[in-house]
């Protein structure tokens, strides 16, 4: 039962968990020393994997009290935006009712094909001139194959090669986030550098943990195709990786760094994918 003290803190470990806001290495900690017996939560070593998971989550706060980057995380609030208040990026505004037909102005699938589909684009991207659609012609076959060889093949060709891997943490039933990271402890399980939230325009992106042989990252808010969902971040997440090896804010001076935009919508203006504002 939730008010049972020992109950309560394995529910909080697995809810987190499955949120994507601590990292694998201490759920399966917790796992293992068999924190999830309420019985043995309250116990020494159970208490230390959980404050070892609270720790890594940032900082908790309802509000921004600092002049460097906002709480990572609002207790009461998963998704807060801590200027407007609004956790719930605004999706019952974006329908509109009149006509059933035509429920959204702009569908993000809608804007993406369009934007493939650009001469400059696909020259920019160095594909042959082609009309790009959501997933089509594709004939997806659910095989469940591991895909774990593939990596370690990959590193055994190619050693020296820097993996970025990450996951929408909003992913729900396609590749979520839970699923994936017990595959990658197949691959490695030695941290270089611990679970920790990384940032954009101050605010926390999402959480990234760094393996001798990859670094693994979240975006925050995002779906199965992760940078669709949160364009700004994923712009971020791999322009940095490419550049820097990391998810650090700063870039190397020869490099000309591209200032983030601050919202969404500023980044689908830019493009032209957005104009009715």
């Amino acid at each position: 039962m939730i008010n049972e003290a020992g109950a309560y803190f394995s529910d909080d470990i697995n809810n987190l968990y499955w949120r994507g806001l601590v990292s694998y290495t201490n759920y399966n900690n917790w796992t293992m020393q068999g924190c999830n017996d309420p019985n043995k939560a309250l116990g020494i070593p159970c208490q230390l994997i959980y404050n070892s998971m609270v720790d890594q989550l940032g900082n908790i706060d309802q509000e921004k009290r600092q002049n460097t980057n906002w709480p990572s995380i609002d207790p009461d609030d998963l998704y807060q935006d801590f200027c407007t208040g609004n956790g719930s990026l605004d999706f019952i505004n974006s329908p509109v009712m009149d006509d059933p037909n035509d429920l959204c102005d702009y569908e993000l699938g809608d804007l993406i094909v369009e934007y493939l589909n650009r001469p400059e684009v696909q020259v920019a991207l160095g594909v042959p001139p082609i009309e790009w659609n959501v997933c089509n012609p594709i004939f997806y076959d659910f095989a469940s194959l591991n895909m774990v060889n593939n990596y370690l093949s990959i590193l055994s060709n190619k050693p020296s090669v820097k993996i970025l891997i990450y996951s929408g943490d909003l992913d729900i039933l396609t590749v979520p986030l839970g699923y994936t990271l017990p595959c990658l402890g197949q691959i490695s399980s030695n941290i270089k550098a611990a679970w920790k939230p990384w940032f954009v325009n101050g605010v926390t992106a999402g959480y990234v943990e760094t393996y001798d042989k990859f670094t693994y990252a979240t975006l925050k808010g995002a779906g199965h195709e992760a940078p669709l969902y949160q364009p700004v971040s994923g712009y971020q997440l791999i322009y940095r990786f490419l550049m820097n090896g990391n998810l650090g804010e700063k870039v190397p001076p020869r490099v000309r760094y591209q200032k983030p935009f601050r919202y969404q919508s500023d980044m689908l203006r830019y493009y032209g994918l957005r104009n009715r504002f």
